[in-house]
């Protein structure tokens, strides 16, 4: 499928038509003791004697929006800017070789690009970014962003998982500098190590780190530093006012925030709310809940209200809430029930983002490593919803089943009751036409509630097996085991669930039943009620609503085929925010063990591997 249709329905931009700066001229001169090179977007110093290369952004209005880019040789050290010579120059592109200490590189520029490429040569085994960085996150398409404060984080060095990306805000909120790397993509591995993936072979990834200094409420990161191994690094520095945001502060679920805040130009932006660790028996110690910010505008919807925490745009006001509401408190009772800040940042562009402002995260990784590996990286295809129609009409779960109508099991069970109702008070039969939908939307309530069940037990094993390979690899390192038994805990409370989720729906002759039990008895019983509709006789319409209703069984429930679409509905929404978390965690081990971290990066890929392709119901309580 081509990535316009991918991006389409991942609700990404159309990435094509943001311009690489083609047929721009990069500019190369002498400066005192060095060279220097600039296009429409940046300055590249090479002064012999520095420490590294000063890479600026011309971005008008803002200042110190630059860092320092260093070289390190293989025992992990810099040195002194050497050697300094322009390799090539093309009009729109400019290459300079020099040297750090021992290390080696090439320093690649071209038309209006906001980053550099970094290519290794002799010596080279990593890049460094130096820059006095407030914030780093990494951005993840199928769970929240991993933020690392380096008030939080004590070890001078901290791993991070090598996921192609890392963004470091840098102080004043003028600024992003964004590290991309290739890492393991496929399209871009070498020849022995597609012969050692194929030969079952882990992947080698890069070492990324981030380097911190200071003390208390001063601490900063210092430096990002991503491992070349043979690789280009690129490193891009977006720069404007307002770029990225902060509010901090002390709120609770659901509550307002106050912001001045306007965002610099249109874009999808996310938040990413601080919150505040609790501990308690029920909570799963999350910290970062992120959130795509929606368009909404009132002048349009008198007397609507944007639902309780969710973050959006008002025109050119900025709306904020923090996550949680009490409307589902099956749903909401392992969030977060207080949080102390949070941070907002461009993450892809939208159809109204002028096509002169490159400025988002997809941007960045667009233009470096190419329209194929952003598809790959950002997951496309993953990001798909399931298909929930497992016979006749196959459909995927957006905007309604195979008549149009809006899903769900409550509103397609309402739908139903709307329809047949007022047949039975009037006496009369349902014509031809809405009897066919009557019977469609029946089946498709059967169907969705099977989709999701089978959703929650993909979730059951794949808890059970992560367990045992939690068990596995602590037992075979010990400074693992910490990590993989704390994870374990969390993957346990899948099972947990699933065992005491018993349905609130009774069927006959048995209370509280299993899930298998109850999905069992609805494949019997709306078929059940199906024919009755189906009949002619419209004395058998209320025999067919009590089935749905549950009235039939030994022990009624208030909510009959309700109670079971809401109990399976919040089960599948918690497993999956549990399967977040634990993927979430993984990637914020202040660590710099390499067997801790190559653990963790096998828990971040499982975990995304059941993430993929979720069922549009795992979103109950605002969760992506």
């Amino acid at each position: 499928m081509s990535w316009s249709k991918l991006a389409a329905l991942a609700g990404l931009a159309l990435l094509a038509a943001v311009p690489a700066g083609a047929g721009v001229r990069v500019q190369t001169r002498t400066v005192p003791g060095g060279v220097e090179i600039e296009n429409r977007k940046l300055v590249v110093t090479l002064k012999a004697g520095a420490a590294g290369a000063l890479v600026r952004s011309k971005a008008k209005g803002v200042e110190a929006a630059e860092f320092e880019l260093a070289v390190l040789d293989v025992g992990g050290k810099g040195g002194k800017v050497g050697e300094i010579r322009i390799a090539r120059q093309s009009g729109g592109e400019a290459a300079v070789r020099f040297a750090c200490g021992a290390a080696r590189a090439e320093i690649v520029l071209k038309g209006a690009e906001l980053f550099v490429e970094v290519r290794p040569l002799e010596g080279a085994f990593a890049l460094e970014t130096r820059a006095l960085t407030r914030y780093a996150i990494l951005p993840d398409f199928f769970a929240d962003d991993i933020l690392y404060d380096p008030v939080k984080y004590k070890s001078p060095v901290t791993a991070v998982p090598a996921e192609n990306f890392l963004l470091q805000l840098l102080e004043g909120k003028r600024a992003i500098l964004m590290l991309v790397w290739e890492g393991t993509l496929e399209s871009r591995m070498q020849e022995a190590e597609k012969k050692a993936a194929a030969a079952g072979a882990e992947p080698k990834e890069p070492k990324v780190e981030l380097l911190a200094a200071g003390e208390g409420a001063a601490r900063r990161f210092t430096a990002g530093r991503v491992e070349f191994l043979g690789k280009p690094v690129y490193a891009a520095v977006m720069a404007g006012a307002g770029i990225w945001h902060e509010e901090k502060g002390s709120w609770t679920a659901g509550a307002k925030i106050a912001t001045a805040w306007k965002r610099p130009f249109e874009a999808k932006w996310r938040a990413d709310y601080v919150a505040k660790d609790q501990g308690g028996a029920d909570f799963w110690g999350a910290t970062i809940k992120s959130r795509s910010f929606k368009i909404f505008d009132a002048k349009k919807r008198p007397g609507k209200r944007n639902p309780a925490g969710e973050c959006y745009f008002d025109g050119e006001r900025t709306c904020l809430a923090t996550p949680g509401t009490p409307k589902y408190k099956a749903v909401v009772r392992d969030m977060p029930t207080a949080y102390t800040g949070v941070i907002i940042y461009p993450v892809d562009r939208t159809d109204k983002t002028p096509p002169s402002v490159i400025a988002t995260v997809v941007d960045v990784m667009r233009n470096t490593l190419g329209e194929g590996p952003c598809e790959y990286i950002a997951d496309l295809d993953g990001q798909k919803l399931r298909k929930w129609l497992v016979s006749g009409k196959d459909g995927v779960m957006t905007e309604g089943g195979r008549s149009g109508k809006k899903i769900g099991i409550c509103p397609l069970h309402n739908f139903i009751r709307r329809q047949v109702g007022p047949a039975i008070k009037k006496n009369e039969k349902l014509d031809e036409k809405k009897l066919v939908v009557v019977l469609e939307m029946a089946e498709d309530l059967r169907l969705f509630a099977n989709t999701i069940w089978e959703r929650n037990k993909e979730y059951r094993q794949w808890g059970r097996d992560f367990v045992k390979f939690c068990g596995e690899q602590g037992a075979k390192s010990a400074k693992v085991k910490p990590v993989a038994d704390g994870l374990a805990v969390i993957a346990g409370r899948i099972e947990a669930e699933m065992e005491k989720g018993k349905m609130r729906f009774n069927i006959p002759k048995k209370k509280r039943a299993t899930g298998d039990e109850v999905l069992a008895y609805w494949n019997e019983a709306i078929p059940r009620a199906t024919r009755h509709f189906g009949s002619g006789d419209v004395a058998r319409y209320q025999q067919g609503l009590d089935i749905l209703r549950g009235r039939e069984t030994a022990y009624p429930a208030s909510g009959g085929v309700n109670s079971c679409g809401d109990e399976i509905d919040w089960m599948v929404a918690r497993l999956r925010r549990m399967v977040r978390e634990i993927r979430h965690k993984a990637g914020t081990v202040d660590t710099n063990d390499p067997e801790v971290a190559a653990f963790c990066a096998k828990v971040r890929r499982q975990c995304h591997a059941v993430l993929r392709n979720k069922h549009a119901r795992e979103t109950w309580g605002g969760d992506s």
